[in-house]
């Protein structure tokens, strides 16, 4: 499988790009102090909770559809789960009638053909309370060494399968995670996280826990919430996804991981790259025998997909997904980015953040290297990107002596000496390989501080 319009794969959880220098912690937290909140790190796990309660809400005409009470009903016992929509199209079911006891209806009374097909290299699962007997050593040994499971929907809906699906993944060695059926009209997206994450969806750097999953796709229950979209324009839609994401990390640490579709995103939000620094977990299911060479269409800036869900009809139960990297790619996704930074490790919660706005991206070995020293040339690169990587033409001739055009962070160098932030020395030199001083580092953040 390839991804369209993807000149370079994504290895997640790999952030050894190369020729980048390592961030030290102590750079880590005077960047997090310029205008950016360092996100607060839960103080413990929240246990997963398997009580379900009802969730009550009006449809667009403000009137209850016929035969429903409210919209626990609708929902049902099981919920909703990731991909319905994408099945929907393939059982020639209307995909704004996808609630889910009709979909699986259709299902059972004409099912789709069974599938044998892996993709090569890591595959895993996804699950929800419409599996609710998993053989989970059976799927370990055809090879899912990773699942997602459903914990929550909307603001009131719990899984009651949740608790035993996930304590089987992890039993038999699987790396797993927790996800949320979003619904945008129900309460608001802080609401929503916060009762994702006190119900199933921490997140700690064990290395056998994914970061928390965003399902959001088309709308389920249009009885209620009308098209596709939830009946929300993009920048409405957009704002929610982020004020998601945003409680999550604020709650856990981690930002939480995007599965859509490309339908789904490019109609809802127009296509919006505001969260293209998550993971992406995307749904595209090619027809049977055309597996293999299966063009991946990217949307929404993401330049490559973290997990890519195949199939609904096997080859595992429930859903069939592929981890675009190795395994040690996946522990990784799993701990935090870096092999050689845990929860103890002195700034943590710093560190984490400037790897996830990427400001770091560490070592090719997958190090972060927090004792390190930090040359003037990474302190250009770290501020560059912490400016959101502006758009700028490099000068052909250069400003300093000893950097000429075609070195590393040429551009980032140039961009910097341009702002004034930096203005080398009275030689003409810029250093760029000389440690940064406490103090030259505390002129260049204020310059930075009164440009931006």
């Amino acid at each position: 499988m390839k991804s369209r319009n993807n000149p370079k794969k994504h290895r997640p959880g790999n952030r050894g790009a190369k020729g980048l220098v390592a961030l030290s912690c102590s750079m880590a937290v005077v960047i997090g102090s310029i205008g950016f909140a360092s996100p607060a790190i839960a103080e413990e796990s929240p246990s997963p909770s398997v009580t379900a309660t009802s969730t009550t809400a009006p449809t667009p005409s403000g009137e209850t559809p016929s035969g429903e009470t409210n919209l626990a009903e609708a929902i049902g016992e099981r919920g909703s789960f990731m991909g319905q929509s994408v099945i929907a199209k393939r059982q020639g079911v209307d995909v704004q009638d996808t609630k889910p006891a009709n979909l699986m209806e259709a299902q059972a009374l004409e099912p789709m053909a069974a599938g044998s097909w892996q993709a090569p290299g890591i595959n895993g699962m996804d699950v929800s309370g419409w599996q609710p007997d998993v053989d989970w050593q059976e799927q370990w040994n055809m090879g899912a060494r990773f699942a997602y499971v459903k914990a929550t929907e909307g603001s009131g809906f719990t899984s009651d399968t949740f608790n035993r699906q996930y304590s089987g993944a992890d039993n038999v060695g699987m790396i797993r995670g927790a996800y949320h059926f979003a619904l945008p009209q129900v309460g608001n997206a802080r609401s929503q996280a916060r009762f994702f994450v006190n119900n199933g969806g921490g997140w700690t750097a064990d290395g056998r826990t994914l970061p928390p999953l965003l399902d959001i796709e088309h709308n389920p229950y249009p009885d209620y919430f009308g098209n596709m979209c939830y009946n929300m324009d993009a920048s409405q839609m957009v704002d929610w996804v982020q004020d998601f994401s945003s409680q999550v990390m604020r709650m856990t640490g981690r930002k939480p991981m995007i599965y859509t579709t490309y339908a789904w995103w490019t109609e809802c939000t127009n296509n919006s790259t505001a969260v293209n620094k998550h993971d992406l977990h995307v749904a595209a299911y090619p027809y049977p025998g055309y597996e293999d060479g299966f063009d991946i269409w990217m949307f929404g800036g993401w330049r490559d997909y973290t997990m890519w869900q195949y199939s609904a009809t096997g080859p595992f139960e429930g859903d069939s997904n592929h981890f675009n990297g190795d395994y040690k790619d996946l522990q990784q996704l799993a701990t935090n980015g870096f092999a050689d930074v845990t929860t103890s490790s002195d700034f943590y919660s710093e560190v984490m953040w400037a790897d996830r706005m990427e400001i770091t991206t560490g070592w090719d070995d997958g190090t972060f290297r927090p004792k390190a020293d930090v040359s003037r040339e990474a302190i250009a690169a770290f501020l560059y990107r912490l400016a959101d990587k502006p758009s700028f033409d490099p000068p052909r001739d250069s400003p300093f002596k000893d950097y000429p055009r075609g070195s590393k962070f040429y551009k980032e160098v140039t961009w910097l000496e341009s702002t004034g932030i930096t203005t080398g020395w009275e030689d003409e030199t810029f250093r760029p390989l000389a440690d940064i001083d406490r103090d030259a580092m505390a002129a260049f953040l204020f310059r930075y501080d009164t440009q931006f």
